[in-house]
């Protein structure tokens, strides 16, 4: 198996476009000296056990319109991986398509980049189809300043992971009757249904999945006593911190346990 299917180091600016890349360790690797260089990486088909394309050291890189495989040897893959403090990269219109069945895919992973572009993108079975644990786009704590738009993800435990600084990521998930959307704005909603165990005040407090980055603007809804569905409640908003809403029931019903409906909206 050859090492890499195209590899470039160290040029001002590349075109390397309708590749047919099959069976490799790395489909495509494009490194610089520093982040003055330039790469189209267009329209090409790459079949890799490890690595899709590389972006290291480079700036003003595109990856655009490729169909990339993980390919059935090796451990768990990366469809395009940006490292060594890449910048100003666009990914977008790529299809990822995971081979393996035991081992997962890490579709786009921003390790060292900052100002970069990813959307559009379609990957199918990160997860591999028993075992794997895909992750779709991840920026780790070395990325910075990257937007994140919408993508689609079919069979991908986590479609977005977001460890980095001053990232604007849209996010969607739930967590057991929980939700939340963020928009590549940062503007994130969060909304769902919550069990709660009031004071003796009647004072309750809702965990949110996520947290805001500050100031958030919540309302509950009336709800219900969970041992009575039936018996609705008013609950008056009292405060909101980064990860809660604070609420309060009248009349006090004392310390017993309610289910509440809330939704809220702020800065994620």
């Amino acid at each position: 198996m050859r090492e890499d299917g195209r590899s470039r180091y160290d040029f001002e600016g590349a075109l390397i476009r309708g590749n047919q890349v099959i069976a490799t360790n790395d489909g495509c690797v494009v490194d610089g000296p520093s982040n003055y260089p330039h790469a189209s990486i267009l329209d090409n088909h790459f079949n890799a056990s490890r690595t899709g394309v590389t972006i290291s050291r480079m700036a003003e890189v595109l990856v655009h319109g490729n169909l990339i495989y993980k390919q059935l040897g090796g451990g768990i893959g990366t469809g395009v991986n940006v490292v060594s403090s890449a910048n100003y990269f666009s990914i977008q219109h790529n299809i990822f398509e995971n081979l393996n069945a035991a081992v997962g895919m890490n579709v786009i992973v921003v390790s060292s980049g900052d100002r970069g572009l990813t959307a559009n993108n379609v990957t199918r079975r990160a997860n591999g189809l028993s075992s794997g644990t895909g992750t779709g786009v991840w920026l780790t704590s070395g990325a910075t300043n990257c937007t994140v738009g919408a993508n689609t993800f079919n069979d991908t435990l986590t479609p977005y992971l977001n460890q980095g600084t001053s990232n604007r990521v849209r996010d969607n998930g739930s967590t057991a009757g929980q939700f939340w959307a963020t928009d590549e704005l940062g503007d994130m909603r969060q909304w769902g249904s919550a069990v709660v165990s009031l004071n003796a005040s009647g004072d309750g407090s809702v965990t949110l999945p996520k947290n805001f980055a500050g100031t958030h603007y919540p309302t509950i809804s009336n709800g219900d006593p969970a041992a009575s569905p039936t018996a609705a409640f008013i609950a008056n908003q009292a405060s909101s911190g980064i990860g809660n809403i604070a609420f309060s029931v009248r009349p006090n019903p004392g310390a017993i346990t309610v289910r509440v409906n809330y939704q809220t909206n702020g800065k994620g």
